[in-house]
């Protein structure tokens, strides 16, 4: 059997952010670290308040980046003129290259491989332009071990060094019980993540999905080999502290704009920070996505001193307003009402949503884009204390790109196989050093109803 063109199962894959805030001017008011007594285990605490819209966030640029290309046989297919691969590498090098203090590109496969030490040495420019199946071939493209890619790109990724690696994350299960094997490797990566935590207790990781022209051969669990021609996924991994993730998300524009990522589909964000929201970065909206006759914040907090609503409505509705520009948390997560808990169970969470509404944006003209947490209860609820939290979830989109098996197959343009138990890993990793708190919390007090 040809096990070449494929990815054996990962026991550690890399970095992840995920979730976190671009934090700013000076330390925050409570947030501390503590390591038990006699123990090598970091607990991270989140009694970090969320700095508001109108505080600068982190300008800290890397020492030096370092990206990464996976270049065993099946990535052989991403390598065409017209591919979003090919475009997407060559934004993120030309950006690198001009916002950060330093640009290394490598080939990695059973080794890491200095392109400077290859036919495509010289700079950034000549690289994009003939980068070319040919010239990637450098060391043993015909097998690759993730486990030891990300073992070896992790080793690299110290101090304010930020490492990206660009793969397409399929890999080769030899056997039957396919099952087995994937939670095993997904054991693995869990531990491997909780190890590099440990030893840095900022590191994060930024994890794009993106999608791109593939025209070669797909290789199945089993490494067989499949021609195709269309639409493939493929994953880049951003790696290092979080005040330095934050920076590269900003000036590598990874977002899917038309200066952003090509081909960009979903983002996730996983880091071990948890935040407080206060009065900087919420506010109760008196105007707009209420049905009330009448409310009255407390001054100088966002907490309301008394709601006067119609004793005929069936349902009573008001809405907060969230400045949280500096929340290092994809668009996409933070509007999915999914992702939020509401205390007690009888108020609703309506509306997440980014509002353009006038009369809503011009009570909180202190925050840049506000985003706006509309809830309802009913007439006899009146509630004295509500709590607010945005929980740490694996983004729906994960699990809706995985498929269980891909023998003899080719996945659908938006799956990858075991991709879900992949990031999983990662995700429960990072979680386990948050105490399951939340990546935001706030409770509002509302002293009387009328």
């Amino acid at each position: 059997m040809n096990h070449s063109m494929k990815k054996n199962i990962p026991y550690i894959i890399v970095g992840v952010v995920l979730l976190g805030l671009a934090f700013i001017g000076g330390p925050s008011k409570c947030y501390h670290e503590a390591a038990s007594e006699n123990s090598d285990t970091l607990l991270v605490s989140g009694e970090a308040f969320l700095p508001g819209d109108n505080t600068r966030s982190y300008e800290t640029a890397p020492a030096r980046i370092q990206i990464f290309i996976e270049n065993s046989g099946s990535m052989n297919g991403y390598i065409n003129p017209a591919s979003e691969f090919k475009d997407a590498l060559g934004k993120v090098i030309v950006k690198s290259d001009n916002f950060c203090q330093k640009t290394n590109l490598y080939f990695v496969n059973e080794q890491i491989y200095d392109v400077q030490e290859t036919s495509l040495k010289g700079d950034a420019t000549h690289f994009i332009t003939n980068l070319s199946v040919e010239n990637m071939k450098v060391g043993n493209t015909g097998s690759s071990n993730i486990n030891n890619i990300f073992n070896m790109v992790l080793n690299k990724t110290k101090g304010d060094t930020i490492s990206i690696l660009f793969s397409d994350f399929v890999y080769s299960i030899q056997g039957t019980n396919v099952a087995n094997q994937i939670a095993n490797a997904k054991n693995a990566t869990m531990a491997a993540f909780m190890n590099a935590i440990k030893e840095n207790p900022d590191f994060a990781t930024i994890i794009l999905q993106c999608s791109s022209q593939f025209q070669g051969k797909y290789y199945d669990r089993k490494d067989q080999p499949i021609p195709y021609t269309g639409s493939r996924p493929y994953y880049i991994f951003i790696m290092g502290s979080y005040e330095h993730l934050v920076y590269i998300d900003k000036k590598l524009e990874l977002n899917q704009t038309a200066t952003g990522i090509p081909g960009l589909r979903n983002k996730y964000l996983l880091s071990s920070k948890t935040w407080l929201l206060d009065e900087n970065s919420v506010q109760p909206l008196t105007t707009s996505y209420t049905n009330s006759q009448l409310i009255k914040p407390e001054r100088n907090s966002y907490n309301i001193d008394f709601m006067k609503f119609d004793k005929n409505e069936r349902r009573w509705e008001f809405a907060y307003a969230l400045g949280i520009g500096n929340l290092f948390v994809d668009t996409s997560y933070l509007t999915d009402k999914a992702n939020y808990d509401i205390e007690p169970d009888d108020i609703q969470l309506l509306k997440t949503e980014y509002t353009t509404d006038p009369a809503a944006t011009n009570e909180v003209t202190q925050f840049d884009s506000p985003l706006v947490l509309q809830f309802g209860m009913s007439r006899s609820t009146q509630t004295p204390n509500i709590k607010v939290r945005l929980l740490n979830n694996m983004p729906s989109w994960v699990k809706e790109a995985d498929i269980s098996d891909d023998l003899g197959i080719v996945p659908a343009p938006s799956k990858t196989f075991a991709i879900d138990s992949l990031i999983e890993g990662i995700y429960e990793a990072f979680k386990a050093f948050t105490d399951n708190k939340p990546i935001f919390e706030f409770e509002i007090e509302i002293n009387k109803y009328k």
